[in-house]
């Protein structure tokens, strides 16, 4: 909360005003990502903010709230006529200066606040030469700058540009071509690394025997353990309470449960994206069973063995898994059916591993989530925190 209210939030309003309009996509606004651009820093009592990353590497065009995108760099790109991408506003950047240039000479002294003017008048000179450059020349110094052409070559194609153009067409398909070429040796070179005969042992091991899917449980819980503690989210006594805990736990039915579930997982993948694929390609079932599969089958999958074990509790009289029968109906969410359960049905204050387990599953999800997930980002915080609302209400459901 710290970094993104008072520094991300009033650094994205000084680089607006200062000119810096590409830059504020490195500064987090609406990119979740931006977030592992920065460091917290201690030098003895003292302790800042450090900026790592001041270069983007893609234009700023796939913001995650859409209003900044309406709001901000799509104006910003009809200015720039292109998408934003590092670009300053070296008129902006000279009214700023001037505006605080009493403040600069107090805060750098006048030899530094005239070498800060200096830079900015070069900046608006480099910058202008830059983007003056057509399309093809900006290719041109690209491939030359790579070595891929001699500046003989670059010369020629500056004053021929529809031969650079067709130049670079034939490139690209040959360069297509290629890759269809290595597609069927590079598909045979995946399939050969599966290992089948492991994979059909794991899963039948996991349906016949308990205390295989309680080792599983325990040893991916376990890494994930150790992968928090290296990366500073757990002291070194949090861990160890943590995995003395799952030591106690380990054979413990919602634990081996959540433990098939994981070991199910590869098999219902392969169902989906291999096996179901295949049989609607020959036409063996219908367009309305192959969405079905791949949208639900996880669901499907689970609730199969949720509803199995339902069953066997309702036989035997022993406390059923309602809990994690409802949850294991949602996509994704519903990985999370056991840790739920147990979290549900414990009758401690805290079930300090459930939670973790939670916490951590929908830190993942963030971590994974495509363009703007990833580790130390935004969204992966805010994925750490959606369980809370949970955990909250069932503290309150103990104390009433």
């Amino acid at each position: 909360r710290t970094l993104v209210n008072e520094v991300l939030m009033p650094l994205q309003r000084h680089l607006i005003d200062a000119g810096f309009d590409g830059l504020v996509w490195q500064a987090g606004l609406g990119n979740p990502v931006a977030l592992n651009n920065f460091l917290r820093e201690s030098d003895g009592d003292r302790e800042s903010w450090v900026w790592i990353d001041l270069e983007s590497g893609v234009p700023a065009l796939v913001p995650i709230n859409p209003l900044t995108l309406f709001r901000f760099y799509l104006p910003r790109s009809f200015k720039y006529r292109r998408p934003l991408f590092d670009d300053v506003d070296t008129d902006a950047v000279r009214r700023y200066l001037e505006l605080h240039r009493s403040e600069l000479n107090a805060a750098l002294g006048q030899s530094e606040a005239d070498e800060l003017f200096r830079l900015a008048r070069e900046l608006a000179q480099q910058q202008q030469q830059w983007k003056s450059l057509r399309r093809h020349e900006r290719g041109i110094e690209f491939r030359r700058s790579r070595g891929s052409i001699g500046p003989e070559q670059a010369a020629y194609y500056r004053r021929h540009r529809w031969q650079w153009y067709a130049r670079e067409f034939l490139r690209g398909c040959r360069a297509g071509l290629r890759r269809v070429r290595q597609l069927p040796v590079r598909c045979w070179q995946y399939l050969g690394t599966l290992e089948v005969a492991k994979f059909i042992r794991v899963l039948g091991r996991s349906l016949v025997s308990q205390r295989y899917r309680a080792q599983l449980a325990h040893d991916m819980l376990l890494r994930r353990i150790q992968t928090w503690r290296v990366r500073g989210q757990l002291e070194d006594e949090e861990a160890a309470a943590l995995e003395s805990r799952l030591i106690a736990e380990e054979s413990g039915s919602y634990l081996t449960d959540f433990g098939m579930h994981i070991a199910i997982k590869p098999l219902i993948k392969s169902i989906q994206f291999w096996l179901l694929p295949a049989l609607w390609g020959v036409g063996l079932i219908s367009s309305g069973v192959l969405a079905v599969g791949l949208i639900g089958g996880g669901a499907i999958g689970r609730t199969l063995y949720t509803g199995g074990r339902t069953l066997q509790s309702i036989k035997h009289d022993r406390e059923k898994p309602w809990m994690a029968l409802a949850v294991g109906l949602f996509p994704v969410v519903g990985n999370f059916a056991y840790p739920v359960q147990i979290l549900y049905s414990s009758t401690e204050q805290e079930d300090t591993l459930a939670r973790f387990i939670l916490y951590d599953g929908f830190a993942r999800m963030g971590q994974h989530l495509p363009i703007w997930g990833g580790r130390d980002t935004l969204t992966e915080h805010v994925f750490n925190r959606i369980p809370d609302r949970f955990v909250d209400l069932r503290r309150e459901a103990r104390q009433t």
